[in-house]
């Protein structure tokens, strides 16, 4: 079916007249890691069309790779799908509506999606950026004293965030300052470990903090684009606990919820 399309368009590419027009939603459209999305297509400069006499082509391009996949491809009664579920509802075609629904979205369907329309004796073709968010799954613990710790009074803190997309990501750690009511950042002792990729397409990232003395109100702030807020962990450790101490991560549903709210409402 492939070599068929390819013959097709170069047959109507000659002919474009200029009056059939695809439009996209935007430039970027993002969705949540495991959620289903629809990539909006539409047709127009027709007020209905023929699926029989419609030819849709729907590619993916890897912005890391540049390797081209092609996701779907419908022509009159033919339909070749590459990505498993992918679909373009036959009916809503006939309204103009070309747009491609995608199941139980994953990291690998992330990349730039064409949509190539072709109604006889023309040819027109859109561009839309697919962005897949996976919100980081954070924790913050006192790490147990080893004996060479014990004897320089000193502890450690570990932030690791799991299960996050895109890779950017920022983990800073600071301290309240009472007397300047504000936050301080700890420029030192501190240190991030490289970014371990699962295998799933999503990341992993630890943080760490050298404490010496009883501190109090320590945070460690996380910065990522599914984020509407950067996610606040907190833990108040005296020195000389040897017991790794997990954060109690109370509210941190409340910012899922939040965010899911401000995906959908993009």
């Amino acid at each position: 079916m492939v070599e068929a399309w390819k013959s097709e368009r170069k047959v109507l590419a000659d002919g474009v007249s200029g009056s059939l027009e695809v439009v996209m939603q935007g430039r970027t459209q993002m969705v949540l890691l495991n959620n289903n999305v629809t990539i909006s297509c539409k047709v127009s400069g027709f007020r209905m069309l023929d699926p029989s006499t419609v030819g849709i082509r729907w590619c993916r391009m890897d912005e890391v790779s540049k390797a081209e996949d092609v996701v779907l491809e419908l022509y009159a009664d033919t339909k070749d799908v590459r990505r498993p579920g992918a679909e373009v509802s036959r009916e809503r075609l006939q309204f103009g509506d070309a747009s491609l629904q995608l199941p139980g979205v994953q990291v690998w369907d992330a990349g730039v999606y064409q949509c190539q329309v072709v109604v006889p004796p023309e040819m027109a073709e859109g561009t839309v950026s697919l962005e897949v968010l996976a919100p980081p799954n954070c924790t913050l613990v006192l790490e147990q004293a080893t004996e060479k710790n014990k004897e320089s009074h000193t502890s450690r803190l570990l932030c690791q965030c799991r299960g996050f997309h895109p890779e950017d990501i920022n983990i800073t750690w600071v301290k309240w300052n009472h007397s300047a009511s504000q936050d301080q950042v700890i420029s030192k002792g501190n240190w991030t470990a490289p970014v371990i990729k699962n295998e799933n397409g999503t990341f992993t990232i630890t943080s760490y903090l050298v404490i010496n003395s009883t501190e109090d109100n320590l945070y460690c702030v996380v910065r990522h684009p599914s984020l509407p807020t950067p996610l606040r962990l907190n833990i108040t450790v005296p020195v000389g606990e040897t017991n790794t101490t997990p954060l109690d991560s109370s509210g941190y549903m409340w910012i899922l919820w939040m965010l899911v709210d401000t995906l959908i409402g993009r």
